[in-house]
C-alpha cells in the first residue's frame, strides 16, 4: 500500500487543478471591485527665520520648527478642511497629511484619494493654499497606490498666490 506523492498527485490532479481556478478567480474578482487610490505630495520649504543686523546675523531655528508645526497642525485642521470642502463644493474629502521632514527646513503634504483629478487638482493645491498663504513653485506627480507607478499625462504644478 505504499504509493509514491507523484502518483498521489496524479490521482488528486482534478483537485489541485480546481484549488488553483478557484484562488485565482477570487484574486481577479477582488482587484477588479477594489478602488484605486491615487496621493499626490509637495514638499515645500519654511525659510529659517533670521534676526540680527547687517554685520551680524543670527537664524532662529526654535522658531522656524515651531512654525513648521503650526503649519502642519493647520493643513490638516478641521476648519481648513471645512473650507476646503466649501471651497470645492464637496461632501467627502481625500485624506490630507502634513509631516515636518525631521532636521531640514521641509514639510510634506500628501493627499490621498479615490479621484485623481481632486486628488491633484483639489485637493493638493486648496489645501496648500487655505494653509500656507505663501508663494512658491510646488510640483508633484501622482501614483498608483496598488503599484507605485506614475499615472501618465497627470502632473502637479502649483504656483502660489
Amino acid at each position: 500500500m505504499e504509493r509514491s506523492y507523484p502518483a498521489i498527485l496524479w490521482h488528486r490532479k482534478w483537485l489541485i487543478v480546481a484549488t488553483t481556478i478557484a484562488t485565482v478567480l477570487v484574486v481577479l474578482v477582488g482587484t477588479l471591485l477594489v478602488t484605486p487610490l491615487y496621493e499626490a505630495s509637495a514638499k515645500l520649504r519654511v525659510f529659517t527665520a533670521a534676526r540680527g543686523s547687517v554685520d551680524w546675523v543670527d537664524y532662529d531655528i526654535a522658531y522656524t520648527e515651531r512654525l513648521m508645526n503650526t503649519y502642519s497642525e493647520l493643513a490638516t485642521s478641521q476648519p481648513v478642511l471645512q473650507e476646503l470642502a466649501q471651497t470645492l463644493n464637496l461632501t467627502h474629502l481625500p485624506e490630507i497629511g502634513a509631516e515636518v521632514v525631521p532636521d531640514t527646513e521641509l514639510m510634506q503634504i500628501s493627499v490621498e484619494g479615490a479621484d485623481p483629478v481632486l486628488v491633484t487638482a483639489g485637493g493638493l493645491t486648496s489645501g496648500i493654499d487655505a494653509a500656507l498663504e505663501q508663494g512658491g513653485k510646488i510640483t508633484g506627480r501622482v501614483t498608483s497606490e496598488s503599484n507605485g507607478d506614475p499615472l501618465e499625462g497627470v502632473v502637479v504644478f502649483y504656483y502660489g498666490p
